[in-house]
């Protein structure tokens, strides 16, 4: 009927977040809804939350914002100081995976392919956040640049929805789906009517994909 999605730290990259984005849109477009809770994350778990009906945050808490970055390692000094001289040859001018093995910093093509991948990430990011949100353009990325924001800066800014427990998240989920009032469902009860995500999936006939090692 819907989902009830806790959104923490999360231990994936960008493409699994727009994996997982283009899922949970696809669920709302058929017609069902998503109720995501949030603790504290940053901005690839607020990128997959963001998709939600509805975002709460737990009260006193944040979200993460503080732009993107991409860390490049230098060893080259390590292993002139082991005595290792390292043989790679780079044919082009963009191919720089092995300049961390020849050089100590970036080279002006690499910080400039480096730079490409970040406004890419970025650009996407936004795009997503004004299209679920419907927040201002220009308010948003002003409010991007400036860093970490609690709850109640979140809420004003329109990237939430408000300050709630995970218990009462879970609660409304589970009222808007058993179509009651919200005070009828105690926390108890509430949980009666929420399957894990994994029993969920175990429980599903296997599709085509299934079939042959079924």
């Amino acid at each position: 009927v819907g989902i009830h999605l806790r959104v923490g730290s999360p231990g994936y990259g960008w493409a699994k977040a727009e994996d997982l984005r283009a899922g949970l849109s696809a669920f709302r477009e058929s017609g069902k809804f998503i109720y995501a809770f949030t603790s504290f994350t940053n901005e690839l778990g607020y990128y997959v939350a963001a998709t939600a009906d509805s975002l709460f945050v737990l009260p006193g808490s944040g979200i993460e914002m503080n732009g993107f970055r991409i860390e490049t390692p230098f060893v080259q000094e390590m292993f002139e100081k082991v005595g290792i001289e390292p043989q790679v040859e780079a044919i082009g001018v963009y191919k720089s995976a092995a300049d961390m093995f020849r050089r100590t910093n970036m080279s002006d093509p690499d910080r400039e392919a480096t730079t490409a991948i970040l406004e890419g990430i970025y650009s996407r990011f936004v795009d997503a956040v004004v299209d679920s949100r419907k927040v201002d353009r220009a308010r948003f990325t002003e409010a991007l640049d400036q860093g970490v924001y609690l709850s109640r800066d979140l809420q004003a800014l329109g990237l939430v929805d408000g300050e709630l427990h995970e218990d009462e998240v879970l609660g409304r989920a589970v009222a808007r789906a058993l179509g009651t009032e919200l005070r009828s469902i105690e926390s108890e009860e509430a949980l009666r009517h929420v399957i894990d995500i994994r029993d969920y999936a175990a429980g599903l006939s296997a599709g085509p994909r299934g079939a042959q090692g079924a």
